[in-house]
Parts: structure tokens; C-alpha cells; sequence
């Protein structure tokens, strides 16, 4: 019996070292399966990070979609002609249109993309009409055109102040500068952007927001008011104030 019981513990022996092996190997495979899933979490599953309204970060907006004053509204730069806008957005994009404005008078103007939501409005320089571009306005719903800093058809009024780090003051309404953000208060946005803000809830405004006298974006009514932009004036000028 003690040879029989020498080979079978001997047997017992090379099946430990065999499964002791291969439960080393199993878990060596485990953890290197571990660590490929930590680095692939690490380089491609994280979330996207959200832009920050704080003014220093900027958001990528395309290029045919992009506004920064006094250089660009998409395709069109602030020394473009009528011609060269035809040139580059195609004459069959480009009408003329007479602008009306207060008191009954008219300018003249260059529509853009007539008739969609992403529509562009050119006022001209006074005296150079078709020649010198003085600002491009924006104000179709679910339009694409946004600033760098985020400000598109539709920003809330909140969203505003986080964008500018500050308060600022807008004009009241019920006439016809209705809304015309008057003055950033050297906050963040620049006086190339000129933004007009409407009411999602008219009845709010009353009495109190009426007429050209500046309001303050934290006036009590505004929350009730549900303000937020309704058209943008992009600036290829400076100095060029109504």
C-alpha cells in the first residue's frame, strides 16, 4: 500500500500544479480584460463636457453658421459688397428688399436666404448702399446662426446674464425699439451684439416694462415674463449706434 499510496499523491500533486495554473492564468486574463475596459473608459466613454456659459469658453460653431462682429456672419465678412455676397452665396439667395423703420421711413436692404428660418437682413452704410455693410440681423425661429459665446434666436434671459458674468439693461416694450438690450454694463457680450428680447409671456410686461426707459435684467417681472431673444443684430462697424 505505501507504493500505491506514493504514485497516487504524486498524481494529486501534478493536478494542484495544473489547476492552480490555470486559475492563475484565468485571473491574470481577468485582470488584463480590467484594465483594457478602465482605459477605454478613460480615453472614449467619458461624457461629453457641456460649454460653460462663463464668456471665456467659446462653442464650436461652424464656420457657415458662425457671428462675431465686425468680421463675419457665416460666408459674409464686414467688407463685403452685395456683389461679393452674390459671389459667395449665390445670386439666387440675394434679393433686395426696401427696410422699413420708424416714423414711416425706409432704407435700403439686402435679403439673404429669403424666406427660411436661417433668412439674413444687410443694412448698408448710409450713402453707400450695396457697398458698405453696417449690420446683419437675425431673427427667424429655429434659425442656426449663433455666436461663439452661444447667443442664438431663442437664449433665455437667464442664459444671457450667465453668458455676459453680469447684469445688464434692456429697453421696454410697446414700441419701436422693443426689448433692444441698451447697454451690457462692460460685461462679457460684445457692443458689436445687439440682442432684442420678447416676451414668451405678454401679459407680464404690463404695466411696468413699457416704453423706452432701460430695465434691469433681474427686474422682478422678468421671470414672470418669460423673456428671451427674438432678433440679433450683428455690427460690422463700430460706432455705429440708433
Amino acid at each position: 500500500m505505501g507504493p500505491i499510496a506514493g504514485i497516487l499523491a504524486g498524481i494529486a500533486a501534478v493536478v494542484f500544479f495544473i489547476f492552480r495554473g490555470m486559475s492563475s492564468n484565468d485571473t491574470e486574463l481577468a485582470t488584463s480584460n480590467v484594465g483594457s475596459v478602465l482605459q477605454d473608459t478613460s480615453s472614449h466613454g467619458q461624457a461629453p463636457t457641456s460649454h460653460s456659459n462663463n464668456s471665456s469658453s467659446t462653442l464650436k460653431v461652424p464656420e457657415r453658421w458662425k457671428c462675431t462682429p465686425y468680421e463675419q456672419v457665416g460666408l459674409i465678412k464686414a467688407n463685403h459688397s452685395e456683389a461679393d455676397i452674390k459671389k459667395f452665396i449665390g445670386e439666387e439667395n440675394v434679393v433686395r428688399e426696401q427696410l422699413g423703420r420708424e416714423w414711416g421711413e425706409t432704407i435700403p436692404g439686402t435679403i439673404v436666404y429669403p424666406n427660411i428660418p436661417n433668412q439674413l437682413t444687410v443694412e448698408w452704410r448710409d450713402g453707400r448702399a450695396y457697398e458698405v455693410i453696417e449690420s446683419i440681423r437675425i431673427e427667424g425661429e429655429n434659425s442656426d446662426w449663433q455666436t461663439t459665446q452661444g447667443i442664438k434666436i431663442g437664449t433665455t434671459l437667464e442664459e444671457l446674464k450667465a453668458i455676459n458674468g453680469k447684469d445688464f439693461d434692456f429697453y421696454g416694450f410697446e414700441w419701436d425699439y422693443a426689448g433692444k438690450v441698451g447697454d451690457w454694463r462692460n460685461g462679457k457680450i460684445s457692443n458689436g451684439i445687439v440682442v432684442f428680447l420678447t416676451p414668451d409671456n405678454p401679459r407680464a410686461i404690463f404695466p411696468e416694462m413699457i416704453g423706452d426707459t432701460l430695465f434691469s435684467a433681474s427686474h422682478h417681472k422678468t421671470a414672470e415674463a418669460k423673456l428671451k431673444v427674438s432678433a440679433i443684430e450683428i455690427k460690422m462697424r463700430k460706432g455705429i449706434h440708433f
